[in-house]
This record gives C-alpha cells, sequence and structure tokens, in this order.
C-alpha cells in the first residue's frame, strides 16, 4: 500500500505545473524582474560611473527604487513587478533625464533599455529618505503575530525565551509551552511538522537560536488544512530568510550564569535565487541539586534518612539550509533541511538508611543517565499560481527522522547482608515520516474554496534492553520483563475542503 501512495504522489507532482509551499507560512513570494542600461557621457561617450537611476511608478515623480551606475556605466534594478514605469537618471553636472513609459509584464519581466546618454549641466539631486516600521505584535483575523525581529532585547537567547514575550502563550521553568493554560498544542516551523518536536519539545526550542527567528504565529482556531490530531492550538515559528541582494551574514554569542548561546548566519541573494544558511547552539553550565530528606514516628525515633544531589547538564546545536528560486511570477521552488542535536545528561547518587527496630539496612546509590537526540527534516515544496489574484495551486514532500537513544547505570552498594549490584538499561527509538500534500486555492467573488488531499507515512521503533550485574559473584542476568521491541506503523490518508466568506 505504501508503495501504490508513493507512486500515486509522484504522478500528481508530474502533472502539477508548478508547486507552493506547505501550509502554514505567511511570506507570499511576488514576481521580481530586473531594469538594466548603460550611462554615457553625450558628448565623450565615456561612463558617467556613480549616476544615480531613480524608478517610479509611470506619470509619478515619487521614487520607490533605484540604482548607481558602475565605473563602467551600467547599472540594474532588481525586484521590479510587472507595470509601467518611469526612470529618472541624475548626476552632478548633467541634466537630468527621464524615460518612460517602460513597461514590464508577467511574461517578459527583464527590460534592457540599452545605452542612455546625459547632456551636461550643473543641476544637483536632492536627498530623498523613506522610513517605515512594522508593528511588533499584529492582530489578523485568524491569527496573533509576534514580530521577533523588531525586538532587539531577546537577540542572543533561543525560541523558550521568544516564546516567553509573546501573548497567549506561557512558558514554565522548565521550557514547557501551553497556550491558554493548556499544554496540547502543536508546534510547526515554516508551516511545516518537525519530527524532533515530536520528542521533549522543551529541549528541542532551547536548540532553536532567537536570532535565528522572524516571527511566531499563534492561531487558536486551525481550519481544516492542519492536521486535526487533537490540540489546542497551533505555534508556526517562522525563520529569518535572505532578502538583500548581495552576500551578508551576522554572528552573535550571549553568556549568562545559567545558560550560553552562539549564532551565525550567512545569507546569500542574486537576481531570483536566495540561500540562507544558520548554525546555533546552546549550551547549559552544570546545575547541582542537593535535598535531604528525614522520616520519624510519634516519639520523634528516625525510621528513614536520605540526601542526595544530582547534576545535570544541556547542550544544543541547530542548523539549517535553505533554498529558493523564482522561475517567474507564477512559478517557484523551495528545498530546505534542519538538522538537530542536542543531549541531556543527569549524574547523581543517594544516600539511604532505614531503621527497623535494632535493625539498620543502609545503600548508596549512583545513577548516570544519558540522552541524546539526533533529526533532521528535509522539506520541498513547489507553487503555481494563477493570473487570477488569489488563486494558486501547491504541493510538498517533507522527510523527517529523529533518533532517540537512552542509556543509563544505576548501582546499588549496601552494608548489609544484602549482594551489592548494579543495573544498565540502553534504549534506541527511531522515528521515520514521509509526508506528501496537495492544496488548491479558488477565491470566488464573495467566497474562497480551500482543498486538499495529504499522506502521511509513519513508523517507529524502540528497542529497549536491561541488565542487572552482581558484583559478589560476577554474574549478569538479563531482565527479560523489562527488554522489549517495539515496532509501530501508521498510514494517514486525508482529504479537505472549506467554504469560507466574510
Amino acid at each position: 500500500m505504501k508503495l501504490v501512495t508513493i507512486i500515486f504522489c509522484i504522478v500528481c507532482f508530474s502533472i502539477i505545473p508548478s508547486f507552493a509551499q506547505l501550509p502554514g507560512g505567511t511570506t507570499t513570494i511576488v514576481l521580481k524582474g530586473r531594469i538594466s542600461g548603460i550611462v554615457l557621457d553625450s558628448l565623450t561617450k565615456k561612463p558617467v560611473d556613480y549616476a544615480t537611476i531613480s524608478l517610479s511608478q509611470n506619470g509619478d515623480a515619487k521614487s520607490i527604487n533605484g540604482s548607481l551606475a558602475d565605473e563602467k556605466g551600467f547599472f540594474k534594478i532588481d525586484n521590479v513587478k510587472a507595470g509601467k514605469y518611469r526612470i529618472t537618471i541624475t548626476f552632478i553636472g548633467y541634466n537630468t533625464k527621464i524615460i518612460e513609459p517602460i513597461t514590464t509584464t508577467d511574461d517578459k519581466l527583464d527590460i534592457n533599455l540599452g545605452t542612455i546618454l546625459l547632456s551636461t549641466n550643473s543641476k544637483m539631486l536632492k536627498e530623498v529618505v523613506v522610513e517605515g516600521q512594522a508593528a511588533l505584535i499584529e492582530n489578523k483575523l485568524d491569527k496573533l503575530v509576534y514580530n521577533a525581529e523588531k525586538d532587539v532585547p531577546i537577540a542572543g537567547g533561543n525560541a523558550t525565551d521568544v516564546l516567553r514575550k509573546v501573548p497567549l502563550l506561557s512558558v514554565d521553568f522548565d521550557g514547557n509551552v501551553s497556550l491558554r493554560g493548556s499544554t496540547s498544542i502543536t508546534v510547526l516551523i515554516n508551516g511545516k511538522p518537525s519530527g524532533t518536536m515530536a520528542g521533549n519539545s522543551a529541549d528541542a526550542l532551547k536548540a532553536i537560536p532567537a536570532d535565528q527567528i522572524k516571527s511566531v504565529e499563534v492561531i487558536t482556531s486551525p481550519s481544516a488544512k492542519y492536521d486535526a490530531e487533537g490540540s489546542t492550538g497551533i505555534i508556526n515559528i517562522i525563520t529569518k530568510k535572505a532578502s538583500l541582494e548581495g552576500i551578508s551574514g551576522s554572528l552573535s554569542m550571549g553568556v549568562g550564569t545559567r545558560q550560553n548561546s552562539g549564532n551565525a548566519n550567512i545569507n546569500a541573494k542574486t537576481g531570483r535565487l536566495s540561500l540562507t544558511s544558520n548554525l546555533g547552539s546552546n549550551f547549559m553550565w552544570p546545575t547541582k541539586s542537593e535535598f535531604t530528606f528525614n522520616r520519624a514516628n510519634l516519639n520523634r525515633d528516625t525510621l528513614f534518612n536520605q540526601r542526595g544531589e544530582s547534576t545535570t547538564k544541556r547542550v544544543s546545536v541547530n542548523g539549517s539550509l535553505n533554498a529558493n528560486y523564482d522561475f517567474n511570477k507564477y512559478n517557484s521552488i523551495t528545498s530546505s533541511i534542519k538538522l538537530n542535536r542536542f543531549q541531556f545528561v543527569l549524574n547523581g547518587f543517594n544516600l539511604n538508611q532505614n531503621l527497623l527496630g535494632s535493625n539498620s539496612i543502609s545503600y548508596d546509590r549512583n545513577s548516570k543517565n544519558n540522552n541524546r537526540v539526533l533529526g533532521y527534516d528535509w522539506n520541498n515544496s513547489f507553487t503555481h499560481k494563477f493570473k487570477k489574484e488569489g488563486q494558486e495551486i501547491s504541493a510538498g514532500a517533507q522527510l523527517s527522522n529523529s533518533n532517540l537513544l537512552n542509556k543509563y547505570s544505576s548501582g546499588f552498594v549496601f552494608n548489609s547482608f544484602v549482594p551489592d549490584s548494579s543495573e544498565f538499561g540502553n534504549s534506541n527509538a527511531k522515528n521515520h515520516e514521509a509526508t506528501f500534500q496537495i492544496d488548491y486555492i479558488h477565491p470566488f467573488k464573495n467566497v474562497v474554496v480551500e482543498t486538499g488531499a495529504k499522506t502521511i507515512l509513519r513508523d517507529i521503533r524502540n528497542d529497549s534492553e536491561v541488565e542487572s550485574y552482581f558484583p559478589q559473584s560476577n554474574t549478569t542476568n538479563t531482565l527479560n520483563g523489562r527488554n522489549f521491541i517495539y515496532d509501530y506503523s501508521q498510514d494517514v490518508y486525508a482529504a479537505y475542503a472549506t467554504f469560507g466568506f466574510t
């Protein structure tokens, strides 16, 4: 059945002319073209380097984009949507040159104006400054959006620190997130589920650097487009993407008394291709906890004494690589891979003493617990937008894998007739998941119809074994009642259709 499903999805992909993101993301890819040319002196025919080229709407002098000519007089203006424009070329000592109308279409986004001649004059260009800023918190029709990139104090932290500042969300001391008092929530990354979140989501969130997060969406009433797996709401974490032409990067570090973090970003964009990479880490200083417990009877005779301490260590590493290409206004493709690794170590000892009349039994217990999670999520999405505003068809595929390794040991040393013993345990859990999805949106005059289909192929396996060791007799026993192999498979086939109106 799995083979049939996969073949069916591949055939569906092959007949769709183009594709889109999996649902949940908020970024709309807009078609961008280019206007270029060469600016020369009308008398000497030499390049007019550093001439200012301004782009405005046809018939309007207000600049909306621009560029500078290089040492050869060549210029180009990127990120130009289809439409009618006006080009204004100015430079000190030359007359202003205006070219209009310049028309670009969805079928022909790139325009080359060829050679442009400037005649000498003595007029000077005045300076134009354009400023703007988005709100920190936005209330939209179906969700609340927290623009994390606008909040400077969160830099150097992790995703848990960001979620603490989001309205409607609460985060406890251990990093567990709740929405309106309920912990039954789903966490998405760029609108897509992550296999790493299937385990301990609190540790997984600590592995995401705050500097990598663009915004957080809180969806309290998810539509049928999202998986209906029993959650109060959805938290969608949107990561940053390259938007500036050229190569840019950033490096940040944070040091504290409880935890330390580091994050590095490298972004590259040329034309319609953009690449974004990120590497972040989080390290918590070893934390020591101590406890003492005493129990006595009515005569205040001590019956039980216990004291001990434990040390906790946490370290996580998170990396991602995203590539996006816009073929034209109607077709685009995106591929991204996200790698996660975090480790949790807990070591400790207990000293126990029991007093039973004249008899006394005491023992020491030393324990070590090491948890390590390795995982990746590989997402591929394609979109085709129609000429009608809001109409689009999309398809996507996601492969997720997570591996949880747990090793523990516990040793008992008695000061009585009870023999000393030790216990060793190993657990290896693997979670494989493949998702294929197709969605279509069609807007009518006052109604929007959304429909789609989805397939999830999920396999979970856990191999666990426990052994006991007795040093006096040098024997090892396998505890059969605590050894097991858990093998679980789930195939989901779903379809939906919604009708929305205002």
